[in-house]
């Protein structure tokens, strides 16, 4: 619906957890919210963010209350992503709720294959 607002409309596509990369991939950007709520799908969440990411790729993730899976995300996502949290005042204050946490995800190298 925010098409209008860019010189190309970017591509979007629907991504199922686990499911071979789309031949698009790696992306410039993935935008992900709310993820961490069913522990048996972190690793396959985990190897799908791997999967569609690049070297340039950027990964944006948020979270508000439902995280009870956060603490087994975080670990494996720091084996193969740089991870910083974003603070609030980087965030338009429409969106810089302090029950809603933030993160920047950049692959890093040799994040691509498994440990």
């Amino acid at each position: 619906s925010n098409a209008h607002a860019w010189s190309e409309a970017p591509a979007t596509c629907a991504l199922a957890w686990g499911a071979p990369p789309p031949r698009s991939a790696p992306f410039d950007l993935v935008v992900g919210t709310d993820l961490f709520y069913a522990r048996e799908a972190i690793g396959l969440l985990v190897d799908t963010l791997v999967s569609i990411s690049g070297p340039a790729t950027v990964v944006w993730l948020a979270a508000g209350r439902n995280r009870q899976a956060a603490e087994e995300f975080w670990p494996l996502a720091e084996k193969r992503f740089s991870v910083e949290s974003v603070p609030l005042v980087e965030l338009d204050p429409v969106f810089n709720l302090e029950a809603v946490g933030v993160w920047r995800l950049r692959l890093r190298a040799g994040g691509a294959e498994h440990e």
